[in-house]
């Protein structure tokens, strides 16, 4: 065990150390391996003292309290603490606590959740901000804004209309959300009114790509996230103007049979050249494609499935990874994020294998710790936190599969051991 403190102290920490997080203390992190993922500084050996929120002193010689915890770092590695930047953490009325527990435990210390029951999510993040909830950092959009045919619940708000839509955006400005998370179905007219809301309170949007819109429009529109590669495939069609035809038909509910001609055309007119040009001019907005997610979802075993679906939903997967090279070769900027908080991804190991993804889609291990890192910080306008880290006991930049292997996590300036090794 690497936690330690004074012998007659030792079993006391180790005991509350399996419990949670420790109380806060003065931390001391000793001789680890720091890996500086924005790739400016090579891995080096350090020393740390963290007080509160904040690394105090960093250096050989840093000189900490003499009563604080001593997390012996020899032959681990130190990263700041991992972000899932698109998750949905409370859809019904089951508790939290355990998902967040999970998290932690893999070292994701900030979450964007791109959905929940509002004012649920938001008394959430208030809670663990102050102190009063333990788990990751959360950022939280409120509720999800969609428009007909999606049917309404307690975590998608539907709107039709310009007014409709513009009176939800102020509503959940009102409950401080952190941003706006828009979805599919909205019309244009509808997204306007969210997109000028949003301008107007200070807040981004985020999330689909609109059908009504094309990922050009969604970009010039200020929209600050695509997930899923929503609209991507369609604007690398050599027949995208036929394809948009087919689609609004299927949504507005007039035959819904053409969605799946659509899903054909879409695969069989991919046009690289459309695709590399599309992505040279488009990098304002940064792609969330969720592979994990895409992945088991596409790819599940079903007796519902016929055999021609099951196919072409294996070529869509392998097409979006595909997708995925290309957008990273342009310089698109990329984050990581599973959507958990259903039953196709596992919380906190759905980021590590999220990160596998990307790396098996082109990515170097350290571009795809930056999705979950410094690229998860810059899209939402905001500083890697100070005090959160993850102890690996392997290389990350040797091998991505590394981050599993989680020997503890500081979050908030609060050490938990955990000796994980997933």
């Amino acid at each position: 065990m690497f936690l330690t403190a004074s012998l007659k102290g030792m079993r006391v920490l180790l005991l509350v150390c399996v419990a949670g997080l420790l109380p806060a203390a003065d931390l001391y992190v000793r001789n680890v391996t720091r890996i500086d993922v924005t790739g400016a500084k090579k891995p080096y050996r350090t020393s740390l003292w963290i007080s509160g929120n904040r690394v105090r002193a960093e250096g050989a010689r840093v000189q900490p309290p003499k009563d604080a915890v001593l997390v012996d770092g020899e032959g681990k590695y130190l990263l700041p603490g991992l972000w899932d930047s698109h998750f949905h953490l409370i859809r019904g009325e089951s508790d939290p606590q355990p998902v967040l527990d999970k998290l932690l435990k893999h070292g994701v210390t900030t979450v964007r959740d791109m959905g929940s029951i509002p004012d649920r999510i938001v008394a959430l993040r208030d809670a663990i901000a102050a102190g009063k909830a333990q788990g990751p950092r959360l950022i939280v959009a409120g509720a999800m804004l969609d428009g007909p045919p999606s049917k309404p619940d307690p975590t998608m708000h539907i709107v039709a209309n310009a007014q409709e839509a513009s009176a939800e955006a102020h509503r959940l400005a009102a409950l401080k959300v952190d941003f706006l998370k828009v979805q599919q179905n909205l019309s244009a007219e509808s997204y306007r009114a969210v997109a000028a809301t949003a301008k107007a309170k200070g807040l981004a949007i985020m999330g689909h790509t609109p059908d009504a819109l094309t990922v050009t429009e969604a970009a010039q529109a200020g929209q600050r996230s695509i997930e899923h590669l929503t609209g991507v495939l369609i604007a690398c069609s050599s027949r995208e103007a036929e394809l948009r035809e087919l689609i609004a038909r299927g949504v507005a509910g007039v035959d819904f049979g053409p969605l799946g001609e659509a899903g054909r055309i879409t695969l069989d007119s991919f046009s690289e050249q459309k695709a590399l040009e599309l992505f040279r001019q488009w990098k304002s907005s940064f792609q969330l494609p969720t592979l994990v997610w895409e992945k088991a979802y596409l790819l599940a075993p079903s007796s519902r499935r016929r055999p021609e679906t099951a196919a072409m939903m294996k070529e869509y997967f392998a097409k979006g990874m595909a997708v995925v090279r290309l957008m990273h070769q342009a310089g698109i900027r990329f984050v990581a994020g599973t959507d958990g908080g259903d039953t196709f991804t596992t919380p906190g190991l759905g980021l590590h294998q999220e990160l596998e993804l990307l790396v098996e889609a082109g990515m170097t291990p350290l571009e795809a710790l930056q999705s979950a890192t410094v690229n998860a910080a810059a899209m939402m306008n905001q500083p890697l936190p100070p005090a959160d880290f993850v102890l690996l006991s392997a290389n990350p930049l040797d091998d991505i599969r590394n981050t599993r292997k989680v020997e503890g996590v500081i979050t908030r300036g609060k050490f938990s051991a955990l000796g994980y090794a997933q």
